[in-house]
């Protein structure tokens, strides 16, 4: 009844039978199910990231790269007070 676009679908064709609760609690199985395999997936495909989480940055190429053209907009953007 959340999410993409087959849940809705199905959610509102059987919301006269199955109430919200009943929808998630019947999808909870799924849910965690594929969570896991993809923590696993994830794991085991970027093993590197994972065991290596310090990335060496060259921040004056970034900065050259990607500059910023509206101080103010980017200060906006990020909560800050202008």
């Amino acid at each position: 009844m959340i999410g993409d676009p087959p849940n809705i679908i199905i959610g509102s064709m059987l919301d006269q039978y199955v109430s919200f609760v009943d929808f998630i609690a019947n999808l909870m199985p799924a849910i965690i199910i594929s969570s896991l395999f993809c923590l696993v997936y994830f794991r085991w495909h970027y093993k590197e990231i994972f065991d290596h989480p310090q990335i060496e940055v060259d921040y004056s190429l970034l900065r050259k790269k990607y500059y910023i053209t509206k101080p103010v907009l980017f200060a906006k953007r990020c909560g800050l007070s202008v």
